[in-house]
């Protein structure tokens, strides 16, 4: 007898469960997908936020540090610390120079004779004739040939294995430069300047002029990148922060006057305070992360003046 007919489903599915799988499938997806780039983009954005804060932290903790030490050691009329406020830039990206100056060693030389451009040394004492008030160099306490003064001046480079940057300042005329001392002449009393070139003027006995071990260091921002320049010297200049877009820097004044600059003209120990503003950006797929913050630091050695 002949089988009756039957339906079998053992050869697949019908189109219409082909299309509901297919369906499931890319709601499935989708969804996947749409999780993922929003897991993406929510990484993105923290990282843009931890490299923003990080830059800016990192600038704050090394600018705070060496506000706090500057004028160490430093008279009031020396220019410890100096504003330039670079007003010709638009007011959303204001750049300013901070300078901030210390002196390394307590003993401060002061040049007995004038003080020419071109004579390559500069007379810390006067061998021969008795010299003006207020040169003499110190005496040889110890005996060994070496006027404290100019020993102590000598132990430092020997220190630092070779020529050292040094800075003279006239304080009547209110103007100073760095220039390279290579060595001392004991028997001379004097100090030997690395070149008869070395320095850009004279320098005037009656002007009280001084001589320091003076570690300078000027702050700006060149493109993105704070950068700190060492006493003076284009090749002694190191990056520290990058990923930056704004330096402004005020001095507050212990009366509580604000200032956008602060001169060699002006008293550094009549500062309260010293406020930065520092503004980072970070631009990802996740958008634009842009933050200010702003630090006070009291320069510590106006509390000893």
């Amino acid at each position: 007898m002949p089988k009756p007919c039957t339906r079998s489903y053992a050869n697949g599915f019908s189109l219409i469960e082909l299309m509901i799988a297919l369906a499931i499938s890319l709601f499935v997806l989708s969804a996947g997908l749409t999780l993922a780039v929003g897991t993406r983009r929510i990484y993105d954005a923290d990282a843009s936020r931890v490299r923003v804060n990080q830059s800016l932290r990192a600038g704050m903790d090394l600018l705070s540090a060496d506000i706090r030490q500057a004028g160490e050691r430093l008279g009031d009329d020396f220019p410890a610390l100096e504003i330039e406020n670079d007003s010709d830039e638009e007011p959303d990206s204001e750049v300013d120079d901070l300078t901030l100056r210390r002196n390394l060693i307590r003993t401060v030389l002061r040049p007995c004779r004038d003080v020419k451009k071109n004579d390559g040394e500069i007379y810390i004492g006067e061998p021969d004739h008795a010299p003006p008030p207020g040169c003499d160099a110190v005496p040889d306490d110890d005996g060994d040939g070496w006027p404290e003064n100019l020993q102590a001046w000598h132990e430092w480079r020997l220190q630092q294995g070779g020529p050292v940057r040094a800075y003279i300042w006239d304080p009547i005329d209110r103007v100073g430069e760095f220039f390279t001392w290579v060595g001392e002449d004991r028997d001379e009393l004097t100090l030997e300047i690395g070149g008869a070139t070395d320095l850009s003027r004279d320098y005037d006995v009656d002007h009280q002029t001084r001589i320091y071990i003076l570690e300078e260091r000027q702050y700006d921002l060149e493109g993105d990148l704070l950068r700190v320049r060492l006493n003076d010297d284009d090749a002694a200049e190191i990056h520290l922060v990058d990923g930056l877009t704004d330096f402004r820097v005020r001095a507050v004044l212990q009366d509580g006057t604000v200032l956008e600059s602060f001169s060699v003209d002006d008293i550094w120990s009549d500062l309260e305070a010293i406020e930065i503003d520092l503004r980072a950006r970070d631009e990802r797929r996740a958008g634009t992360i842009d933050r200010t913050w702003t630090g006070r630091f009291a320069p510590r050695n106006v509390l000893s003046r």
